[in-house]
Formats: structure tokens, C-alpha cells, sequence
């Protein structure tokens, strides 16, 4: 089987670390991996081979231009990848990314192929609800990265899609060495994630960690610039007095490893999204505190994170000082994390999924 992935520019670069495992593991299956890429991006003498591995293939296209001129870019790129040398034809469009979903709704219906839409958020819930109320359903696919946020899109979806509703829950490797015992005589480093969209309050969240503060016990939060620019992070950390605090990352959190450095995880709100990051940390051992999340079945309290059920700022105090003050309980929940992902979230049982998921269009093409 032939399949085209296109990710979208954002999500290639966050998500990075689990393309290229997704890649590797479809290849290792039999499924010759095509990459659709940005030509103005790629350099010159740009040839065989792919951002994603020795074991996928690039093709080149232009994924912006005049909305008319849509259908011809998306024919081209599926003419490109269906007539590279090998197997013939190409089998699915797996597109990655909202941005990415109308040039890859073109593309396979040109060359009659399935189209698959990772999903990842509720937002992006949503948008495909929406997105496929205008369109004809019959061959397109949503592969969702939680089984909780499955279920919630199998109801959301236009009622002629619900079927072809598949979780595929996201997973990574873990990590090579156990994350390092928290020393609560030294300065805590808190790691702040609130995925890609959500736009909740984070007032409560840092007026529980401004009153765990004390003088003797430094603090290091740190944030990405888009949430800190989404969500108001300066003048909230201001307001919670934590100002002096905080860090701000360039970019975003994508490499995972660096961020993986810090003493916790803290998920602010129920985000209901699937990140690579998150994954990555409860895999390296690393304590997570999170707001109690139905939408996102990595997030179990007690087990493999330390929930917050009503994010009052009391609730998070206690919840940071259960973690930051007490090592020894730190270390059981993140050795308890990184045992769920290593049974239920590694790379492995994603590919396996998603190769089901492509062998259950094969039968149907």
C-alpha cells in the first residue's frame, strides 16, 4: 500500500519526533510512506530521501497559492506520488492538520484514493463536523489520537461518518533513562502545557502555584510563546505575582527532549488534546499535573498523573505541593506513567492501529 501523509507546516514541526516514529513503523510494515513537502521550502539540489527518514520518500508541492487554483496544486501533487517508481497508485491521503484537509481532500479524489484526518482536539473535533457537512463522506476516515476523544467524535460527526470513526491513540518510546529524582531543597522547575487551543482561565492554576511559593523555595515556570501569547500568560502571572518567575521558550516545545528537564508536567485545563509532549514526559517517568480531562484517556489519576477535579486555587496548591514536596511520591507516579504508556501508548501500538486502519480501506477500495 501506497500513502501520502501531509502534515501541516505547524504540526510537522511540533509534532516532529512522532512523524518520523509513525513513518518508520509504517515502513517497517510494508506501507511505502510518501511525505508531502513545501517545494519553496526545500533547498537547492532538493533530491530523494525524506525529512522523515531514510524509509519515506518526499514528494514536493505547493501548499499555498490562490484558492482557485486549489484543485490544479492538489492533482499535481497526487499525480507526483502515485507515479514514483514501485507499487502503483496511491492508496490513502493521510492528512495532518485542519490547513491541510481541503488540498488533501482534492488530491485523493483525483486519484481515487481514501483520505484520512488525524485528529487530535476537540477543536479539531469540531472543524471536521463541520467540514464534512458540506462534502460526500463515503471514502473519508477520521483516525483520532485518544480512544475518549473517539467516542466524543463518533457522536459529532455527520451521522454517515460515524462508522469510519477509528481511534488511533498516539504513542511514543520511552524514555531512555528514568527522569531525575526531585530535590525539594533546590529551586522547582515547572514545565506549563496547555496544548494547541484551548483558550481556558489559567488564573487559578497560578494562583495555587503562587501560593505553594515560598521565599526559601525557588520556582522556574516555563511556557512556550504562542500559549503565553493565546492565553494572556504575562499579565496573569503578574496579577498571581509569579512575573519575576517565569520563562519564556522561543517557539514552541517541539524536541520534547529539553522540555523533559523540568521537575513536572502542569496541564492547567481540561485541553481534551493528545500532544506528543505530554506522552513524552509520562514515558520518561516525569510527574504530571493536570485538571481532570474526560477527553483524554492518558490521564488517569493516581496512576499516571495528579488530577485536579475542581480547579479551585486551593486544589492546585495541593496538588503541586503533593508532587513538589514530596519526592518519593513524585517518583512512584512517574514510574507508574511511564509503566501505562509502556503498556497501553508506545509508538508500536500506534503504528499497529493505524496499519489496521489502512488495511480496513484496503478492503474496501
Amino acid at each position: 500500500m501506497r500513502v501520502l501523509l501531509m502534515p501541516e507546516p505547524g504540526f510537522a514541526r511540533r509534532e516532529g519526533v512522532l512523524l518520523r516514529r509513525l513513518a518508520t513503523g509504517l515502513a517497517d510494515e510494508g506501507v511505502r510512506v510518501l511525505n508531502a513537502v513545501d517545494a519553496a521550502a526545500q533547498p537547492a539540489g532538493f533530491g530523494s530521501g525524506s525529512s522523515l527518514g531514510l524509509f519515506a520518500t518526499d514528494v514536493a508541492y505547493a501548499p499555498k497559492g490562490l484558492p482557485f487554483t486549489g484543485p490544479t496544486r492538489a492533482r499535481l501533487l497526487a499525480e507526483a506520488a502515485a507515479s514514483l517508481p514501485g507499487e502503483s497508485g496511491l492508496q490513502v491521503v493521510h492528512a495532518m492538520g485542519a490547513g491541510a484537509w481541503d488540498l488533501a481532500w482534492h488530491a485523493a479524489r483525483h486519484v481515487h484514493a481514501a483520505l484520512v484526518l488525524e485528529i487530535w482536539s476537540p477543536q479539531m473535533v469540531e472543524q471536521s463536523a463541520r467540514w464534512l457537512g458540506g462534502r460526500e463522506p463515503a471514502n473519508v476516515w477520521l483516525s483520532v489520537a485518544d480512544p475518549a476523544l473517539a467516542l466524543h467524535a463518533s457522536v459529532r460527526v455527520p451521522p454517515a461518518c460515524k462508522e469510519r470513526v477509528v481511534a488511533c491513540p498516539w504513542g511514543v518510546h520511552l524514555g531512555q533513562t528514568q527522569h531525575r529524582a526531585i530535590d525539594p531543597t533546590s529551586q522547582a522547575s515547572i514545565l506549563l502545557w496547555a496544548g494547541d487551543g484551548w483558550t481556558g482561565d489559567l488564573t487559578p492554576a497560578l494562583q495555587g502555584l503562587s501560593k505553594w511559593t515560598t521565599p526559601e523555595r525557588g520556582l522556574a515556570l516555563l511556557a512556550d510563546d504562542a500559549t503565553s501569547r493565546r492565553l494572556g500568560l504575562w499579565s496573569l502571572a503578574r496579577r498571581a505575582g509569579l512575573e519575576h518567575m517565569l520563562s519564556i521558550v522561543p517557539g514552541d516545545l517541539a524536541g520534547w527532549e529539553p522540555a523533559l528537564d523540568a521537575d513536572t508536567l502542569l496541564i492547567p485545563g481540561a485541553t481534551g488534546e493528545q500532544s506528543g509532549l505530554v506522552l513524552a514526559a509520562q514515558g520518561a517517568g516525569m510527574p504530571v499535573i493536570a485538571q481532570a480531562d474526560e477527553l483524554a484517556s492518558n490521564l488517569i489519576d493516581a496512576l499516571s498523573a495528579r488530577l485536579v477535579a475542581l480547579p479551585t486555587p486551593a486544589a492546585w496548591q495541593g496538588a503541586i505541593a503533593g508532587v513538589l514536596d514530596d519526592p518519593a511520591s513524585a517518583a512512584t507516579l512517574g514510574q507508574s506513567a511511564r509503566a501505562y504508556i509502556q503498556e497501553h501508548r508506545l509508538a508500536y501500538h500506534w503504528v499497529s492501529k493505524v496499519v489496521e486502519l489502512y488495511e480496513r480501506i484496503g478492503r474496501r477500495i
